[in-house]
């Protein structure tokens, strides 16, 4: 998953439901890598992009997606 502004891509993730599409994949054992923004929605909550990002999506939950597992 990639980059862009964190609070748009968030939004569209959510609004588009592929949230729950990934997190099925993810209780099937898919495997999903996220690079720069990907990697901040993935954690727990985005706003460690607060200082880079503008929230255009004027988005009221920060809670990321939470699927970071480290190895």
């Amino acid at each position: 998953m990639g980059g862009g502004n964190t609070f748009s891509l968030l939004n569209a993730i959510r609004i588009s439901r592929l949230d729950k599409a990934l997190e099925e994949f993810i209780e099937n054992e898919g495997v999903i890598y996220g690079g720069s923004v990907g990697a901040i929605i993935l954690g727990s909550n985005i706003m460690a992009c607060a200082h880079m990002d503008a929230n255009n999506a004027n988005l009221q939950n920060f809670e990321g997606l939470n699927h970071v597992v480290s190895q």
